[in-house]
């Protein structure tokens, strides 16, 4: 049987090859397949061998224990003579068996369902591996093998060594021969099995084409099935989504042209930007199917799967955000927010809010709308600012006369007097609260003078003081700049009796606050000259007890 099986195969690989090639190579693989046969017909009728051995044994049981332990053999035996068959039949035709194996009709199963979506996937995942996997496998078993032959040749020299041995009675000689042609049968099978293996390696490995070859290989299969169905699936969505947006081009220039949107606007707005994602999602999926090109459908399928159970968790917080689109929310078109310590108006609300603040230079936000959910937006007051400054206006900062040069939504420069200039984040600079003089101010300073003029303290004095201040501030500053000077009489101190000068002047003359500073102090001490009125100092009273 064994030869005319061989004989068979043989005469079919030769009768196959003639038709094609006669060739040296074509020779060489026929031999390495009747090879490969040999070894595995061996293999199968030493496995056979050996489940008749244990069916008999089986048979002659005379207690459950070795019935179990018997049975137990056979059915670990009965498995490895299956799959030696199925790799023998496999060999023959050089067919995967399973292919033609019915499966049972199952009851529905969301799983599983599930599980064929994922299973185009997973086959194209093998199916490109599969070579690589089959390599490895071979490898493993003819290692596996070859520690199996190896142990064995050790049993069957442990057990001839015993078998040799003078004082060993017959009954157990018996039994001693017995394991040791079942060692010299799982010898064969391990020895056959690796050398199975050894030669389907050797012939994968002869048929391995070189890394261009393959990639050319698989470039040119890509683009002949798969690459054809992604373009013609992307092009679908493309015409779907972009004719969609074209639809209400027109609709949108209208938008853009008005103020304020109605809310029926928005709700059309969002609705086309939603349909033109919905549909062409559609065309994807409907030309994949008409390609049945399950793989890249599958990958679709579990992309909105994903998808949509993604959105299913973030629910409220897309209510938020088509709420905040459709200008419902709590932030609202026209009104004002702070945002990152800084006042501005909503200008113009949408998946990309735009934010603008006039008084800052290039003061224009385009905020994505997830920055501005948690945000409150308020109407803004008749005469109120959003921002304290404008380029060019003079202020005081932390008692520091300086400039206002640039500022940005992100820094503030400043220049102090004297060059030195100094920049400040927006938020830190608002937080100062910089006092802003170009938009007017008052100078207040308080003067003393001695007790000895207290009959002239409540009129003469004030009226001298006025005239003086007016008359010496007219040569430091433009007279027009000068609104008013207001001299009183604030109290009588310890000391002195203190005078409240109060000096109104224009936004112009901030730049000279510094100087109107000192000018007030050095026109009121050259007064107190001209008049001999006498300036107190501070004065201690000691009283000594007698």
């Amino acid at each position: 049987m064994k030869k005319i099986l061989i004989f068979v195969a043989c005469f079919s690989t030769l009768g196959v090859f003639a038709q094609t090639n006669t060739n040296q190579s074509d020779v060489t693989e026929s031999s390495s397949r009747i090879d490969v046969l040999e070894s595995l017909y061996s293999s199968l009728s030493a496995k056979q061998e050996e489940l008749a051995r244990l069916e008999a044994q089986l048979r002659e049981a005379s207690n459950e224990t070795t019935k179990k332990a018997t049975s137990d053999q056979l059915q670990s035996s009965a498995a490895e003579f299956l799959e030696l068959k199925g790799k023998f039949e496999e060999s023959i035709a050089g067919v995967d068996q399973t292919l033609f194996v019915e499966k049972p009709e199952e009851a529905f199963s969301w799983e599983e369902n599930l599980g064929d979506i994922v299973k185009p996937i997973v086959s194209e995942i093998k199916s490109a591996t599969a070579e690589s996997r089959k390599i490895s496998e071979l490898r493993r078993a003819k290692a596996e093998y070859a520690v199996q032959t190896e142990a064995a040749h050790k049993a069957i020299e442990r057990i001839e060594s015993t078998l040799a041995a003078d004082e060993l009675p017959v009954s157990l000689r018996e039994a001693v021969q017995e394991q040791l042609t079942i060692w010299k049968q799982r010898e064969d099978i391990a020895r056959n099995q690796a050398d199975a293996a050894e030669l389907q390696l050797k012939e994968i490995l002869s048929k391995q084409k070189s890394l261009m070859e393959n990639s050319k290989e698989f470039f040119r299969g890509f683009m002949n099935s798969r690459g054809q169905s992604l373009l013609l699936g992307a092009l679908a969505f493309f015409i779907v989504f972009l004719g969609i947006r074209f639809a209400f081009s027109a609709w949108q220039k209208r938008m853009q042209t008005t103020k304020n949107l109605s809310l029926n606007d928005r709700i059309i707005n969002l609705g086309a930007r939603a349909s033109a994602v919905l549909f062409g999602m559609v065309a994807l999926v409907v030309v994949f199917n008409l390609r049945s090109d399950w793989f890249l459908l599958s990958i679709v399928l579990i992309f909105l799967i994903g998808l949509a159970w993604v959105s299913i968790k973030a629910l409220p917080h897309y209510i938020e955000a088509v709420r905040f689109v459709l200008n419902i929310g709590p932030v609202r078109e026209g009104e004002i927010l702070e945002f990152h310590g800084v006042l501005w108006r909503v200008e113009n609300i949408g998946f990309k809010t735009y934010l603008e603040n006039e008084r800052l230079e290039g003061g224009w936000l385009r905020v994505p709308y997830q920055n501005l959910l948690d945000q409150l937006s308020r109407p803004k007051g008749e005469s109120e600012l959003l921002f304290p400054t404008k380029k060019g206006d003079w202020i005081l900062l932390n008692d520091s006369l300086a400039e206002v040069v640039v500022q940005t939504p992100s820094q503030v420069i400043v220049r102090y007097e004297g060059g030195a200039r100094a920049s400040l984040p927006v938020a830190d600079f608002v937080s100062a609260a910089p006092v802003n003089l170009s938009e007017g101010f008052r100078h207040e300073a308080v003067f003393g003078l001695d007790y000895s003029l207290q009959p002239h303290a409540a009129a003469a004095i004030p009226n001298a003081m006025k005239q003086a201040l007016e008359k010496g501030l007219a040569d430091i500053i433009p007279s027009e700049t000068l609104k008013g000077v207001s001299v009183h009489f604030a109290q009588a101190a310890a000391s002195s009796l203190d005078f409240e000068i109060e000096i109104d002047l224009d936004g112009a003359a901030a730049g000279h606050y510094q100087k109107i500073s000192f000018a007030v102090q050095r026109i009121l001490v050259e007064l107190c000259t001209e008049k001999s009125w006498e300036i107190p100092f501070p004065q201690l009273a000691v009283t000594r007890k007698s």
